[in-house]
């Protein structure tokens, strides 16, 4: 036997709980895994599992554990069972229920250089090789200021201006090597980040500027690749890469996260420009190359220690 819940929505009523025994034949799903719909039949197995409470309609779209011992409760949208002894069910309606509330993070976006992979300090310091080579030298200091976060586009022009002429389409590739073998002989996780991977039980993606293959290869030298599985951005998926909010926006859409539940992960001043143009929340992590003064801004966090990011996450409001 099965425990039968229907709820009747009108435009301007509380909603109305309807209580009764049917059994399992006459709905989708079976007794161990009930099919849940909105406006449709609730059932319960009196064999599911432990009791829970639930704030969220997503926690209940596919199935629903039985509440099984007096004083248990099970909540769902305008509805809230009480067991007053096993088997048994009271009613309340919304109107003594709290409101239901909904995460205000539901989506963590990291960046990948510097956030996740320590490698910015090993790329700003082939950037002057490479910029050496070109006949435009622009110092360490000049190299973090000006491109660390940035797209292909911003350091092509920049180099272009300082030259004062055009480089040559995909002149980076002839360079490449020497940013694999550099990367392949120093590269690490960034300190704590795989500690904190570990804790999230928040869905994660990445959303880099850089392009896929450098996104999995860095992840994969690091061993952070399983926690983001196909989860995976890149700017070569847009028009036009950080600081516009044009990625952010897409690894958003593509998670099916509305932006403003969205929190970003990022190390750069573009990046954390481009989080607050998606209208998502910015945590600026200034423990590597970009000074804090570069981070700050309305609706951002700077922090510099990575293993406090779950506790500032956690403490995320409205």
């Amino acid at each position: 036997m099965f425990l039968m819940m229907r709820q009747f929505w009108r435009p301007g009523l509380l909603p109305v709980a309807v209580v009764g025994r049917r059994g399992a034949q006459e709905t989708g799903g079976s007794a161990s895994r009930p099919s849940v719909r909105r406006g449709c039949p609730v059932r319960t197995s009196q064999h599911a599992g432990l009791g829970a409470e639930y704030g969220h309609p997503a926690h209940v779209r596919n199935w629903m554990p039985r509440v099984n011992a007096p004083g248990r409760r099970l909540v769902l949208p305008g509805l809230l069972l009480i067991a007053a002894r096993p088997g048994t069910w009271g009613i309340c309606t919304a109107a003594k229920l709290p409101p239901m509330t909904r995460s205000p993070v539901e989506l963590v976006i990291f960046d990948c250089d510097g956030v996740l992979v320590d490698s910015e300090r090993i790329c700003v310091r082939v950037d002057a090789m490479v910029m050496a080579d070109l006949g435009c030298a622009f110092t360490e200091a000049e190299i973090v200021e000006r491109f660390v976060g940035s797209s292909v586009e911003v350091c092509t022009a920049a180099v272009e201006q300082r030259l004062g002429r055009r480089l040559e389409k995909d002149w980076q590739q002839k360079y490449e090597h020497l940013y694999r073998a550099a990367l392949d002989a120093d590269l690490t996780a960034v300190d704590g980040i795989a500690e904190v991977l570990n804790r999230l039980t928040t869905p994660v993606c990445v959303a880099s500027n850089g392009g896929h293959d450098g996104i999995r290869r860095n992840l994969r030298l690091t061993g952070l690749s399983d926690h983001f599985a196909e989860n995976i951005f890149s700017a070569d998926d847009v028009a036009t890469g950080k600081p516009a909010p044009d990625l952010f926006l897409h690894a958003a859409r593509s998670m099916g996260v509305d932006p403003g539940l969205c929190a970003v992960i990022e190390d750069s001043a573009y990046g954390v420009q481009a989080a607050r143009a998606a209208g998502m929340r910015a945590f600026g992590y200034c423990g590597g190359l970009t000074p804090a003064s570069r981070l700050e801004g309305p609706r951002t966090t700077v922090f510099d220690d990575m293993r406090e990011l779950p506790g500032l996450l956690a403490a995320v409001t409205h």
